[in-house]
C-alpha cells in the first residue's frame, strides 16, 4: 500500500494538482495523524493483547467510546478555525473531511486489531492493499476538486479498509462485553493511554504546529512544497514502520 502511494505521489505532482492543493491535503495528514494518533487511545494495542475474548471484547468496545469523543473534538477544533477567523478554517470541506478521516481511521485500526488477535494476517493485508488501492486511484479519478480531491482519495480509501476489515470481525455471543467487563478491561489497559498516548500525541502534535505555523504565516506555495515533502516523507517512514512491525 504504501508502495503504491509512492508511485502516485509524482504523477499527482506532475498531472493532477498544484502546490495550494497539497498545501491542503498537509494540513489534513498532519491534523488528521495528530487525532488518528490518539483516536482509540491504543485501545487497539489491547485488543491483540488480551488473554481472554471478553476482555478483547470490552477493549475494543471501549476503543469505539474513545473514538467517538475524539471525533467530536475534531470537528469542534475545525470549527474553532472557521470562528477565529483562521487561514485553516478556509480550507473547503475541512469541517467534513477531519472528522470522517479521523473515524475511519479508529475504525479501520481497532477491527485490523481484532483481526490480527485471530491470525487473520491475510485478510489484514488484503484490506489494506483494497482501501489503499482504490484510495490512491480516487485521487487520481477526484483531480478536478482541486486540494479536497487529494483529502477525498484518501479518507475513501481508509473507509473502505475499515469496512472490509469490519466486515470480517466476527464476535460470538460468549465475547460479547458488559460494563463490567469494560470496567475491568479499562483497568488493565490505562497503561496504554498513560504510557503511548503522550508519545504518539507529541510526534504528531509537532508535526500539527509546523504546518500551523507555515499555514498562518507563509505563501500557500511553499506550504505546498513541505506539504509535498512531507508526503513523501510520510510514506518512507510508512515503509520502514510497517516492515519492523511486521
Amino acid at each position: 500500500v504504501q508502495g503504491l502511494a509512492l508511485l502516485a505521489l509524482p504523477l499527482l505532482q506532475r498531472w493532477c494538482y498544484g502546490p495550494e492543493d497539497f498545501a491542503d491535503f498537509a494540513l489534513y495528514s498532519q491534523w488528521a495523524g495528530l487525532f488518528g494518533a490518539v483516536a482509540t487511545v491504543r485501545m487497539d494495542l489491547a485488543v491483540v493483547k488480551h488473554d481472554t475474548p471478553r476482555l478483547a471484547s470490552a477493549a475494543f468496545a471501549n476503543g469505539l467510546r474513545a473514538l467517538l469523543a475524539t471525533v467530536c473534538i475534531s470537528f469542534i477544533v475545525v470549527l474553532g478555525f472557521r470562528w477565529t477567523g483562521s487561514a485553516m478554517g478556509r480550507v473547503d470541506g475541512l469541517w467534513f473531511w477531519l472528522p470522517l478521516g479521523v473515524a475511519g481511521l479508529g475504525i479501520g485500526n481497532l477491527s485490523t486489531a481484532w483481526l490480527t488477535r485471530q491470525e487473520h494476517f491475510g485478510l489484514v493485508a488484503r484490506a489494506r492493499a483494497w482501501g489503499g488501492a482504490w484510495g490512491e486511484g480516487l485521487r487520481f479519478a477526484f483531480s478536478g476538486l482541486a486540494g479536497s480531491g487529494l483529502i477525498a482519495g484518501r479518507v475513501v480509501g481508509q473507509w473502505l479498509t475499515a469496512g472490509m476489515a469490519m466486515r470480517h470481525c466476527r464476535q460470538d455471543k460468549a465475547e460479547k462485553s458488559t460494563r463490567e467487563d469494560r470496567m475491568a478491561a479499562w483497568r488493565i489497559d490505562r497503561d496504554y493511554v498513560r504510557y503511548t498516548t503522550p508519545a504518539n500525541l507529541l510526534a504528531m502534535g509537532a508535526n500539527a504546529l509546523l504546518v500551523l505555523f507555515l499555514f498562518e504565516s507563509a505563501p500557500r506555495d511553499t506550504v505546498g512544497q513541505v506539504g509535498a515533502a512531507a508526503a513523501y516523507l510520510t510514506v518512507a517512514f510508512g515503509l520502514l514502520i510497517r516492515g519492523t512491525n511486521d
